[in-house]
């Protein structure tokens, strides 16, 4: 059932619960070994279920619920990133382009 689907997350949060990292870590790794600069961000929708004898049960409604609620200010965050960031590889490319000058 779609419950017992969700239920499943018990292991999932104890185990992220040990290691102390959440999924995008690894990618983030590999990126910046490539060379690329990195952002991540994660929306906490829901409460975790840590005890699979606990009366609590995960429930997809509250995730999506949560998601709608955010979407606005998710959107406004992730505009005024990269906006900011479009704004620094302006100044960067100014900045060389001014020290290439400097240098002739």
């Amino acid at each position: 059932t779609e419950q017992d689907i969700w239920n499943t997350g018990v292991w999932e949060c104890r185990k992220y619960q040990k290691i102390t990292c959440m999924s995008t870590i690894h990618e983030v790794i590999v990126a910046r070994h490539a060379g690329m600069r990195c952002f991540a961000m994660s929306l906490i929708t829901n409460r975790a279920v840590m005890d699979y004898d606990s009366q609590e049960r995960a429930n997809h409604d509250e995730v999506l619920e949560t998601g709608r609620q955010r979407a606005k200010q998710m959107e406004v965050l992730v505009s005024t990133m990269v906006a900011r960031l479009k704004d620094d590889q302006n100044d960067d490319a100014n900045s060389d382009a001014n020290n290439d000058r400097n240098k002739s």
